[in-house]
This record gives structure tokens, sequence and C-alpha cells, in this order.
């Protein structure tokens, strides 16, 4: 026990001296005020004299790298932007891994230890997966003073969805016929009830907070009706979806590491002559996804050092394995001890580091002592609340720092908020998407893949703009509208995704329910369509 205090003293004064004096950063800098988050270079001007003049050049210090060097050039613009680019799909890819294996980890042991009903977990907790990330970033950039950038990624998100995403399904897995079509129909009649409730809330450019209510309600009559709806299925569809025996016990996955997972599982059989030639291909594909699992278990340790979970015992072993000398639960308690009162300080009170050792000391002596007296199942659900809680403020943080990025590239590509949503935005935070919803349509079963994009922009409309609405405009004080510039490529675009809706309406009725690769290339070059007329008009 002493060589643990000795540990205490020494991590503690480590953090201390290691950590700014003042814990106001560039994070907190950055999300001040809207005014710092919003800056529109004017044409024909000076850009580097503006920025420091008119902007806040601390956020836009990127812009500024540019705009200020001695000799712009388009080499220096183009490694700029790749290094954003790079920076984006690293981050985005990594927070994907904080959501399942942190956040939904503890939710999931939440609901199962409080005796939750599963259908909160099937109908809520986990379609959140493929849009946490898209909520949280909706509150930061609501809370910036930036609507339009939020209505730029979310209609660019949801048509990447209904173009890319089910478009390169249908492509792939081409023919597939939808055995249970009333279903497939039922969803796309909701998707379709949502868009026009949408687009005509956009009509007046602005969202009030009776709009943003109805949202809220118009989400939970979907939420009774699919409880409703779940039970016919059950009594009546029983078979409703045939998974390949191989997979009957493999489960959605919700990030690129679980997709990665799915796509080296060799348990499927291949017929001989698919088996011929795939074997050379296989190694490849194995040998990349080896290292790109490698490469994911970077962030996943570092996000373990912020995040509590409860390990299995199965983990506990392999730790204790590989620190044979230390007590790795105590050191855990220890550790979560120093760093939860430190993160709630950078994030919340802002007191002077030197101020919370005391604090910080008294948190590890309390939980060394109290941890005796807690039962496993009440040890469990705090350590589960704690891990959801820090959760949401890494999260957060980083959609800040993710903000500030795309704003600066915005700027170097001098793009509306609107435009750099539904481009670069909506792109960057898709790739999870794009990578498992394609994984488990051709792993599995299409129609998973296919269910996903019909989910999720329900969730983002309703939930996206209704509850992160109702939130920014109850916190201004004035209760005002949230407004946003109503242009042509606004209502093009919007028009856009109901077509495309309707279109698969018309289309796979008359075709007999099939996805086929005529219907992928319309959606796909739909896309190309719609992004290139963006394009034309932001110019």
């Amino acid at each position: 026990m002493p060589k643990l205090w000795y540990f205490v003293v020494a991590a503690v004064l480590l953090l201390t001296f290691l950590t700014p004096k003042s814990t106001t950063s560039l994070l907190h800098h950055a999300n001040s005020s809207p005014q710092a988050n919003t800056c529109e270079i004017p044409t024909h001007t000076n850009v580097c004299a503006y920025i420091n003049k008119q902007c806040d050049s601390t956020y836009f210090l990127i812009a500024k790298l540019y705009y200020c060097a001695k000799t712009p050039s388009l080499p220096l613009l183009l490694l700029i932007l790749l290094g954003i680019l790079l920076c984006l799909i690293v981050v985005l890819t990594s927070l994907s891994v904080v959501v399942s294996n942190f956040l939904f980890r503890n939710l999931n042991e939440l609901t199962t230890t409080l005796k939750i009903n599963n259908k909160i977990l099937s109908f809520i907790l986990i379609p959140l997966t493929n849009t946490f990330l898209d909520l949280i970033n909706y509150y930061v950039i609501l809370d910036s003073g930036s609507p339009n950038l939020v209505l730029g990624q979310l209609v660019g998100s949801i048509l990447i969805m209904f173009t890319v995403i089910i478009g390169l399904i249908s492509i792939l897995t081409s023919p597939y016929n939808v055995l249970h079509h009333k279903m497939l129909l039922i969803d796309f009649l909701w998707v379709l009830f949502v868009l026009v409730i949408f687009v005509y809330i956009l009509s007046d450019s602005k969202i009030t907070l009776f709009e943003c209510l109805f949202m809220v309600t118009c989400y939970g009559l979907y939420i009774l009706f699919l409880n409703y709806f779940d039970k016919e299925k059950i009594n009546h569809s029983k078979d409703s979806l045939t998974i390949s025996p191989c997979h009957s016990n493999q489960e959605h996955p919700y990030n690129i590491e679980d997709a990665l997972d799915l796509l080296s599982d060799d348990e499927c059989p291949k017929s001989p002559d698919v088996e011929a030639s795939a074997d050379s291909d296989d190694s490849e594909l194995h040998e990349s996804i080896d290292i790109l699992q490698l490469v994911l278990r970077v962030p996943n340790f570092l996000f373990s050092l912020l995040i509590p979970i409860n390990l299995t015992e199965a983990e506990l072993e392999k730790l204790q394995s590989n620190f044979a000398k230390v007590d790795v639960v105590e050191s855990i308690k220890i550790w979560f001890s120093i760093e939860i009162p430190l993160l709630l300080n950078y994030q919340f009170l802002h007191i002077e580091l030197l101020n919370i050792i005391p604090v910080v000391l008294l948190t590890i002596i309390f939980m060394h002592y109290i941890s005796r007296f807690i039962s496993y199942s009440l040890g469990t659900i705090i350590v589960n609340f704690l891990g959801v809680f820090t959760s949401i403020i890494v999260l957060s943080n980083i959609s800040v720092l993710v903000l500030q990025i795309l704003k600066n590239f915005g700027m170097l590509w001098k793009m509306s908020d609107y435009l750099l949503g539904l481009l670069v935005f909506s792109i960057s935070n898709s790739i999870t998407d794009i990578i498992t919803n394609i994984t488990i349509s051709t792993k599995i079963e299409p129609i998973l893949g296919i269910n996903a994009c019909l989910g999720t922009p329900i969730l983002m409309i309703l939930l996206g703009i209704g509850v992160n609405g109702f939130v920014t405009i109850l916190k201004s004080g004035t209760r005002a509208p949230l407004e946003f510039t109503l242009k042509l490529d606004v209502v093009i675009s919007t028009l856009a995704l109901t077509v495309i809706v309707a279109f698969y309406l018309i289309y796979l009725p008359l075709n007999d329910w099939v996805f086929d690769k005529r219907a992928g290339a319309f959606a796909l070059g739909w896309y190309f369509l719609i992004t290139g007329m963006n394009f034309y008009l932001e110019r």
C-alpha cells in the first residue's frame, strides 16, 4: 500500500506541473462566443489584414498561416488542406470508437443493471450509435451561432445515406430482392413524412421553439409506432429476415473497428470457384485489416485513460498478467480519482490546479475506503454513470475542435457555412456510416444496411434539430428562433432529398422490390449532380 501512495503523490504533482496554470484552452476560447466563430471574407480584400482586424485570429489560426505567409501558393494550400482532411479522418474515426467502446458500452450495462426495458435499447440507444456524434456536433455548432452549417451537415449526411450508401449497396449486392416489402414501404413513408415536415419548417428561414417541440413529439410518436409495429412483426413475420447461418450470431457493427472484425471473419464457407480465385485477395485483405486494427488500438488505449468502464474478468486478467507486480484494480481507482476531478475542473470549474490538489487527494482517499462498502451492482452503476458523463465531455470538446478545423477549411476555400456542412462536414462524419452499413450489407444481409439508412435520418432531424434547437433557443434567454439563410442551394438540396425518397417509392414497386445496379447508378449520379449544382451556385 505505501508504494501506491508514493504513486499518488507523484502523479498529482506531475499532472500539476505539466498542465498550464490556467485551464482556459483553445477549446474554451473557441466556444466562448458565437461571434468568435464567424468570419466571412469579403471579395477583393487583403485577407491577412482582415483576419487580424475583423476575425478571431486565434480561432482562425490555420487560415492565418496560409493567408499571412510570405508567399501563399497552391502547393502550400494543398498541403494544409491534406493535413486537415487526414486529421479529420483520424479524429472522427477515433470518436466512433469512443461512442461504441465507451459511451454505449456503459449505457448498455446501465440498462441491463437497472433492468430497463430492452425496447429502449433497441429503439433509442442502438440507433444513436450512428448519430450520436452528429447530435453532439449539432449542439456545438448551434451554440456557436452557425445554424447554416448545421443545416448543411444534416442535409448532406442524409443525402449521402440515400444516394451514396444505398446506391453502393444496390450495386454491390445486385440484384437484391426485398422479401417483406411492406415493412420497407412503411419505413420509406415515415422518412418521406419527416422530410416533408422538415421542408415545411425550413420554408420561413427560421426554426421556432414550438417547431422544435413538435419535432420531438413526432419522434415520440415514431417510437410508439415502432413499439406497436414491432409486436406485429414478431407475431406475423417471425421469418421476416433470413440471415446466413454463418452470421447468425454476428452483431451489428457500430463503428469501423467492429466492421473490420466482421470483414476478418472467415467462418462463412466459400464456393469452390470463388475460393480458388479469392485466396490471394483474402491474404492481402487480412493484412490490411490487421494493420488498421492495430492503428485503432491507439485511440482506444488513449481514451481508456479518460473514460472509465467496467472491465470484464478476461480484461482484468490480461491487465494483471501484463503488470504482475501492480494491483491493477487499485491502480485504476487511483488513476480515475485523479483524472475525473481534473477533467471536471477543466470543463466546468476552471479553478487553478494548485487549489484542486486537496480535492484530488480527498477523492483518492474517499474512493479507496468507500469502495469496500459499495455493492458490486452499485459500483457498476457508478462507473457506468461516470463513463457516460466523461464520454460526453470528451466528445463535446473534440467536436468543438473539429468545428474549428472545419471553419478554417471553409475560410481557405472561401466556402459558405451551408456548403461547408453539405460537403466537407457531412462527408467526414459519414465515413463510419459508409463503411459499417456497406459491410453489414455485403457480409450479412443488405436489408440491414438499408434499414440503418432509413432509421438514422428520422432521428437526426427530429432529435438532432428538435432537442438541440430547443436547448439552444432556451439557452439564449430571448427565445428567439434559430435563423438561417434560405438560398437556392438550400432549396435544391432539400428538394433533392425528397425526390430521391420518392424515386425509391416509385421505382421499387415497379421493379418487383429489387435493388439493382440501375437504382444504384441513379442514386450515385443524383448525388454528384446535386453536389455539382451546389458548387456551381456557390461560385
